[in-house]
């Protein structure tokens, strides 16, 4: 008998990618992972706001983890489909609580309108920087030494 699970999930980075890095496989390719998370809310019968969060661990590997690494940031948005994985389980003494994060073995993924927006906001103040940057002086003639003149 033949079974297959695929997730689909619209979810949030959490992680900085700032300090996020490009490792290596043993294979020799690139990979990175990031931490998502799902938020989902609804009013409760009596009316009240109700919220709740999912954690993912989706790891990218070669062209994907490159893409990733350039072009996705905290706060962006991802639309992933893959496969579940192992979920991680562990308890939180700060909140006092048992917390859970699933891995998604990612087959696909798109950027998320909000992704594209921060994207292009990204490299707005990149260029900025440069602009505003300033520039090292740099002297390109040789200076001249009168001993060092052969004739």
């Amino acid at each position: 008998m033949f079974s297959h699970h695929e997730l689909t999930i619209y979810a949030t980075v959490l992680t900085d990618m700032l300090k996020a890095e490009l490792g290596k496989t043993k294979g020799g390719l690139e990979a990175i992972t990031l931490d998502l998370v799902v938020n989902e809310s609804w009013k409760a019968k009596d009316g009240s706001k109700q919220e709740r969060q999912c954690y993912y661990r989706a790891p990218f590997y070669g062209k994907a983890a490159q893409t990733i690494k350039n072009h996705v940031g905290q706060g962006d948005a991802l639309f992933i489909q893959g496969t579940p994985g192992d979920p991680d389980a562990w308890f939180d003494q700060k909140t006092n609580t048992l917390r859970s994060r699933n891995t998604i073995r990612v087959l696909r993924f798109r950027f998320g309108q909000e992704s594209q927006k921060n994207y292009a906001a990204r490299q707005a103040a990149k260029a900025n920087a440069a602009a505003a940057a300033p520039v090292a002086a740099v002297d390109l003639e040789p200076e001249i030494v009168a001993e060092e003149v052969p004739f």
